[in-house]
């Protein structure tokens, strides 16, 4: 069973489905995340890849949308600031 997540954003369709993400170790010690996404998030990626704005392939536009993301839900008080050297 898939779980969905709302996104809202004036830029983006009103809600987009996301598939559930998981995590686990990669090779270099860092937590590697992975999730399904909608055919048409796929779309929109392959699009900002094109142009070139927030990385130069899909896992670095990935990896670019989910700091921007931690980093507005951090100036709108949602998350607090974490140590960096206690993670």
């Amino acid at each position: 069973m898939r779980k969905f997540t709302r996104i809202v954003n004036e830029k983006i369709p009103n809600w987009v489905l996301i598939g559930m993400a998981t995590t686990e170790e990669s090779a270099g010690g860092n937590p590697k995340a992975s999730t399904r996404l909608d055919p048409l998030m796929h779309r929109y990626l392959e699009d900002l890849v094109q142009t070139k704005l927030y990385g130069k392939n899909k896992s670095q536009v990935i990896q670019r949308l989910i700091e921007n993301g931690i980093h507005k839900a951090i100036a709108d008080n949602h998350i607090k600031v974490r140590d960096p050297e206690n993670v």
